[in-house]
């Protein structure tokens, strides 16, 4: 893996190296997985976002839940024969 120079405030610097050694790990690993869970929250986000759009309208609303109704009905007959 190559490495950078990544500039942050003594604060940060001090909670990275905190949690690196309270978990056993790099501090490279323990901001990648910072990165990974702010990406996580980040796409929940615009997922409950785009969801609560399609609520506000009440038509794209109905035609989602018509078609979800339709693959649960699917779904049941399909799983009656197991």
């Amino acid at each position: 893996m190559g490495s950078r120079v990544l500039r942050v405030s003594e604060a940060t610097k001090a909670s990275i190296e905190r949690i690196a050694k309270e978990r056993s790990t790099s501090q490279a690993e323990v901001v990648s997985l910072a990165i990974e869970e702010l990406e996580r929250v980040e796409l929940l986000c615009e997922a409950n976002e785009a969801y609560a759009r399609l609520r506000a309208d009440r038509e794209k609303s109905a035609e989602f839940d018509a078609e979800s109704n339709r693959w649960e009905v699917a779904s049941a007959e399909d799983t009656r024969d197991l």
